[in-house]
This record gives C-alpha cells, structure tokens and sequence, in this order.
C-alpha cells in the first residue's frame, strides 16, 4: 500500500468525479445541518463557549495604549460565540461556514505533512487500524490505559512543583501521539472508504483527504461528535503505543542483553 505507489492520485475517471462530488454535496448537508437547521429546531452544539469579546481582550497585550475594556454582562451575553468542539471552533449560522473551512484546511495541511515525512510509519500504524476487530480493540485498551496511566502520572508530577517541566513536555508528548494516531486512524479509515467504492488505486493522498474529511464531518454533529473524537483519538493513541509509532519491531526487551 506504501511501498512505491505514488502518493499523488491517477487520472480522473467517472467513478472519482461522482464519488467527489458525493462528498462534496455531504459536506455541505452536513454543514448545513449543523449551522442551520438544527440551531433552528433547539439543538445546538455540546461544548465551553467562548465570547469573541473575551478572545480578543485576552489576545492583545495588557499595554496602556492597547487595553481593550471589558464590557457590562448585559453587552457580553450580546456578543457573538463560538463552541470549542474537537477539531476547531463552531459558530452557528452560514457565517460559521468559514471556521467549518479553516479547521478543515489546517488539519488537511498537517495531516500531509505528517504522510509526506513518515509515510512508512504511517503505513504501518493504518493497517494496524484495518487489521481486524481484534487488532482494534486491544489497540484502544492500550490507547485507554495510556490515557489513564499518563492522567495519574500528570497528577503525581503536579503535585510536585520541582516535575512541572517535565509536565509541559509529557503533555506535548501526548498531544503530538494524539495527533499522529488520529491522521493514522483518518489514513486507514479513507483506504477502507475508497475500497469500498473500488477507489482503492488512487494512492495514499486521497486516502488520507478523504479520511480527514469524514472524521471532520462527523466531530460536527452534536453530542454524536465528541463521541467519534474521543474513540478515534483513544484508537489512535493505542496504535502510536502499540507499535511504538510505526516502528516494525515493536515493543522489546531483546537489546537490552546486547
């Protein structure tokens, strides 16, 4: 699947421009959905709010000449809001079709940076992924007991003012293997995606656009979305420790006796 292929996609045939335009009008439902529709029957997105007023205030320095007054509750309550939801912001309305884009972008952009510099890792931990039922749900107790032993070992090392170094780095550990096991969780997810429709010769490129764009999809619908992100993200935690983020060899003790 990764050896030589190309990971640019062949030439355009009639299945591929019916199956893009598909995703492309299932995008836009499912946007619609989110930002109109359903804030219009009494269902919004599940997540902390955060005030434009209170981002801008807390974004510009605290100097004299800039200070930014922080307006009465009454003026605060009025100002437009965004909902924190797994993969960026969420305003509802057609204007919030825009953050629905630059979340979408900026994870399409990281998400082919990280194929194009580990693409044999990545490989590897995707077919971990499509293994088997098996193969997944001991990959997402690894990923679940990972998530709890770095929790308690992050309390342990709070609590002792002289860890809190080694704090910031644990926690951007886990952050950067989160975010590795989720484009390798996308990666596997647009290969079966593709196989399904017999897309499955169009290279690791569209596999992976593909995957990003059906786990953003889904992390926008309410209640539903946080759900999806957080198995995804505890599978592809799982898979990064698993196989020791892509290595062939796995988890050993043989080189400790050389």
């Amino acid at each position: 699947m990764f050896g030589r292929k190309r990971l640019l996609p062949h030439a355009m045939t009639r299945r591929l421009v019916v199956f893009i335009i598909g995703l492309a009008l299932l995008t836009c439902a499912v946007v619609y959905l989110v930002s109109v529709w359903l804030p219009e029957h009494g269902v919004s997105q599940v997540g902390p709010v955060l005030r434009v007023g209170t981002l801008l205030s807390r974004a510009v320095p605290p100097w004299p000449s800039l200070r930014i007054l922080t307006p009465p509750t009454s003026e605060r309550q009025a100002q437009p809001y965004m909902r924190v939801r797994p993969f960026g912001l969420h305003r509802e309305g057609l204007p919030g079709l825009w953050w629905y884009v630059g979340s979408l972008v900026s994870l399409l952009i990281l998400a082919i940076m990280a194929l194009f510099l580990f693409p044999r890792r990545l490989g590897i931990m995707a077919r971990v992924v499509r293994g088997g039922w098996g193969e997944r749900a001991l990959a997402f107790a690894v990923g679940l007991l990972g998530y709890l032993g770095i929790g308690l070992l992050t309390f342990l090392i709070f609590i002792n003012v002289i860890g809190w170094p080694i704090l910031l780095i644990l926690i951007l550990g886990v952050y950067v293997a989160t975010a590795i096991g989720l484009v390798s969780v996308s990666l596997a997810l647009g290969a079966a995606v593709c196989q399904f429709f017999r897309l499955d010769d169009r290279g690791p490129l569209f596999h992976l656009g593909v995957g990003v764009i059906l786990l953003s999809l889904a992390s926008m619908l309410p209640y539903l979305g946080w759900v999806v992100a957080g198995v995804v993200a505890v599978l592809g935690f799982g898979v990064v420790l698993w196989t020791r983020g892509g290595d062939t060899v796995g988890w050993s003790l043989d080189d400790v006796n050389d």
